[in-house]
């Protein structure tokens, strides 16, 4: 399964369960995350290409992963006609899982623009958020339509807002969880200790 399988299952799993998921909505996510983790790792999670299409950013293999997701039971699709006529997909769960292989601080931006973005009215999705990203206003600004987006010029823009990289934030939050550091007392007394091993020593 490629990664851009594996984010459209993410997706459908964690987004889709209310029957609201729709191919436009499920594009913008993929690239959400894709942007999301390039401003604060400085790479994206998958490996699409996008282009400025008819509502935003656009890979138009999303189809081809869509249809091999649905072959493997791991979505479902339900056609849906819209008020204007025109016919729609709508995506929820299948009976299987997808296997993941991304890193947690993948599943933290991935987990972070379902919470941020997947229940957003569609409409302002796309103008307060979608197009307001760096990589669609510089296409904008070129009127670039059907070209591909600069997507690297979103690269390290939050990293150096922390103090340390978001990798490094996450694993102090599992050690902490697990027990795998000391607390602040723990420390202090430890440190204590030391000093005064030191001064016995001196």
């Amino acid at each position: 399964m490629s990664r851009e399988e594996e984010l459209v299952a993410f997706f459908v799993q964690r987004c889709g369960g209310d029957g609201n998921l729709g191919r436009t909505r499920l594009m913008k996510l993929v690239y959400l995350a894709d942007y999301e983790a390039r401003r604060f790792v400085g790479r994206p999670i998958s490996g699409a290409r996008y282009v400025w299409h008819f509502f935003g950013p656009w890979d138009p293999r999303l189809t081809t992963w869509i249809h091999r997701l649905k072959d493997a039971a791991v979505l479902e699709e339900s056609a849906v006609a819209y008020p204007s006529g025109k016919q729609g997909f709508l995506y929820t769960p299948g009976a299987k899982q997808a296997p993941q292989s991304f890193k947690p601080v993948e599943v933290e931006v991935l987990s972070y623009v379902c919470r941020q973005y997947s229940r957003v009215e569609l409409v302002e999705l796309l103008d307060d958020v979608v197009y307001q990203t760096e990589p669609m206003l510089h296409a904008q600004k070129k009127k670039a339509k059907e070209k591909p987006l600069e997507m690297n010029i979103a690269d390290n823009l939050k990293a150096g807002e922390l103090t340390v990289s978001l990798e490094e934030l996450l694993e102090r939050r599992r050690q902490m969880r697990t027990r795998d550091c000391l607390s602040h007392a723990d420390a202090m007394i430890a440190l204590e200790q030391k000093l005064r091993h030191l001064d016995a020593a001196a």
